[in-house]
């Protein structure tokens, strides 16, 4: 991970609570998935191939998609069961819907990656597209998808993810502890100055290290 960015020659300020938590002051916080999945790549509208690619990497973003075909397999449902039996065209139209419902399984789960190939561009681009952007610019819900965001999703994530790329001897000397556990709705994972922070900035000082401590 990059040292954290300083102001001219002025070291970078980290932010301590009382318990000694420690904070990452220029974080800005992260709300919506698109911010929070950042592993999601850029292309993934491009085509259906590509998103198939982000689901894989993206479990979320997978039961999204799962959810837009149990959609799509209910409508086909739906509009055979509003044809008119009376239409001379209900045997036509009834047998192709019954033929479109054959190639979707009720199960999902890799369904849903051939259903998304089997789209054309335009159904593609106009009824999939618009509806994963909507979905990237949630909040996401963290009772199911708490696991799958990153511990730099906040102040005290960004100074824990940088302090966990230190070597162990330069957090024993600067009496720095991890926290690595969750609760639900929030990735509880953040770094703690055990000791006083004049002797830390003092460690940091002599170590020419370009960060310095402070009361929050």
């Amino acid at each position: 991970m990059n040292t954290p960015s300083s102001i001219g020659n002025e070291p970078y300020l980290f932010l301590v609570d009382d318990d000694g938590s420690i904070s990452d002051p220029s974080f800005i916080a992260k709300t919506s998935r698109e911010e929070l999945y950042s592993s999601i790549a850029s292309t993934w509208a491009d085509s259906a191939r590509d998103l198939a690619l982000e689901m894989s990497i993206c479990p979320p973003l997978a039961w999204r998609v799962h959810r837009l075909y149990e959609d799509a397999r209910d409508d086909l449902s739906e509009a055979l069961s509003d044809l008119d039996k009376d239409s001379e065209h209900y045997d036509e139209e009834a047998a192709k819907l019954n033929r479109l419902l054959t190639t979707m399984p009720e199960e999902p789960d890799g369904n849903a990656e051939r259903w998304l190939f089997s789209l054309d561009v335009a159904t593609f681009k106009t009824k999939v597209v618009p509806a994963v952007e909507q979905w990237l610019s949630e909040e996401p819900d963290y009772r199911f998808e708490d696991d799958y965001i990153g511990t730099d999703s906040s102040p005290e994530g960004s100074a824990y993810r940088f302090f966990q790329s230190l070597d162990q001897k330069d957090l024993q000397e600067l009496d720095i502890s991890f926290v690595d556990s969750d609760r639900p709705g929030s990735n509880l994972c953040y770094a703690v100055l055990e000791g006083d922070i004049a002797q830390a900035n003092a460690v940091a000082e002599r170590t020419k290290r370009p960060f310095r401590f402070k009361r929050k």
